[in-house]
């Protein structure tokens, strides 16, 4: 009862301007700009993102990184958008995969920029898998980091509704697991309160990439947002909001 409660207050609180719907091929584009728009360090070199302020990761950087797995996850049925009925803008966006799947070909052809991110990555990825036994396909249901809302829409409560449309489709598609990275403990803090646990995680203090403590700088820059990158799991049951 508590959690069909909850889940009617999240819609109801929504704007009626915003849609919900599974990302489908038509919606690639604006689900990619979407996602470059949110991550990217801006022309005064901020950013949300501490890969993004690092590395100054710009708006064709995301499109390159993100276009990829959001054209593949558009041929599927489990990942999500929000539509601006006023704008025409796809205002958020969740891309989810089953964990198995590998990385597109295109990924390993990425700019040198990425370099250190997809090793940061692979790192956590590799310290998440050895917790355990061996992940078999459509075991575990993987939110991407890509999952964001456009700046300007953010507070309005898209996040959570796409978060708990997500958890719906991962029981619907009989996963058992539910995983995602986090970059900020803002991230995290949500995470946490869905019921996620943190299972494994890469400081960015001391991580070496080639010798070199290349995520430092992020931890001194902003060291209660900006000090880790992690993964967080949780068991997927009938009732998601125990």
């Amino acid at each position: 009862v508590r959690g069909a409660a909850m889940a009617a207050a999240a819609v109801k609180a929504l704007p009626a301007k915003f849609k919900f719907q599974r990302l489908t091929p038509d919606l690639v584009k604006p689900a990619t700009e979407c996602i470059a728009t949110t991550f990217a360090v801006s022309s005064t070199g901020s950013s949300p993102d501490p890969f993004s302020w690092l590395f100054n990761l710009r708006k064709h950087h995301w499109r390159s990184m993100a276009g990829m797995f959001v054209e593949r996850a558009a041929h599927e049925s489990i990942s999500l958008v929000c539509l601006n009925d006023e704008t025409g803008d796809v205002d958020g966006v969740m891309l989810n995969e089953d964990w198995k799947l590998h990385a597109p070909p295109a990924y390993r052809q990425l700019s040198s920029d990425w370099r250190p991110v997809r090793a940061a990555f692979n790192d956590l990825h590799t310290r998440f898998k050895s917790r355990g036994p061996h992940i078999m396909d459509g075991e575990v249901f993987h939110a991407l980091i890509f999952t964001c809302t456009r700046p300007e829409a953010q507070g309005s409560g898209i996040n959570r509704e796409l978060w708990r449309r997500s958890m719906e489709t991962a029981q619907n598609h009989n996963f058992k697991e539910f995983v995602a990275e986090a970059s900020t403990a803002s991230t995290r803090r949500a995470l946490d309160a869905l019921g996620f646990r943190e299972v494994a995680s890469v400081p960015f203090a001391d991580w070496l990439f080639e010798g070199q403590e290349v995520l430092s700088e992020a931890a001194e820059e902003k060291p209660d947002e900006w000090d880790r990158l992690s993964i967080h799991a949780r068991k997927i049951h009938s009732d998601l909001w125990v």
